[in-house]
């Protein structure tokens, strides 16, 4: 006698497997949210790092920008006239030339400290509103420095959020502590630990 599986027993183990699956799926989004905003925060760190390099190596100061389009929230990096800075009569440096650009990814926004502490952002309300937006994060100087900087945070839909802030000394990428805007820790870029 021949022994094998019947194509009732394949469908019924089929439909238990998929009966477990329902069931794990909304137990499992919340872990996916939360990878993916760990990702996009790494992503985040490591391009402000390239947008630094690309700054000292160029000799030319870049401004960094979040901007809300259509098609979603970009941090964008552009070529910026220093006299925009130290208010002497622009040049032709060939400012606001595009360097480069991040999409941050959707259910994911950036805002400021400021608007963070505000009681109707603790709320739950959007900060980054729809349509136009644009909002200065800092200048990288072509020295590694920066200028204009100011503490910013990475914020998903479920209210984790996690706080920066370029270090106007060295440039580098400062993890601020989302409870006290005044904690600043150095946030390694991949690959670069302590750089």
């Amino acid at each position: 006698m021949r022994r094998g599986v019947t194509i009732l027993e394949l469908l019924l183990v089929i439909g238990i497997l998929a009966s477990i699956l329902a069931l794990a799926a909304p137990a499992l989004l919340p872990l996916v949210q939360e990878r993916r905003f760990d990702a996009t925060q790494q992503m985040l760190q490591d391009w402000l790092w390239r947008v630094r390099s690309d700054s000292v190596a160029q000799g030319h100061a870049l401004m960094i920008r979040v901007q809300e389009t259509p098609e979603g929230v970009w941090v964008t990096a552009r070529r910026a006239d220093l006299s925009d800075v130290s208010g002497e009569e622009p040049g032709s440096g060939g400012a606001d030339e595009f360097v480069r650009r991040f999409h941050l990814g959707e259910g994911l926004e950036i805002s400021l400290s400021s608007e963070l502490s505000d009681a109707t952002a603790e709320m739950g309300e959007r900060v980054v509103a729809e349509g136009d937006f644009d909002m200065v994060l800092g200048l990288f100087l072509p020295s590694g420095g920066a200028v204009q900087t100011q503490a910013f945070y990475l914020r998903d839909q479920r209210g984790r959020r996690q706080g920066f802030q370029l270090s106007p000394l060295t440039g580098r990428l400062l993890r601020v502590d989302p409870m006290r805007d005044s904690e600043l820790s150095e946030a390694a870029p991949t690959g670069r630990p302590g750089a």
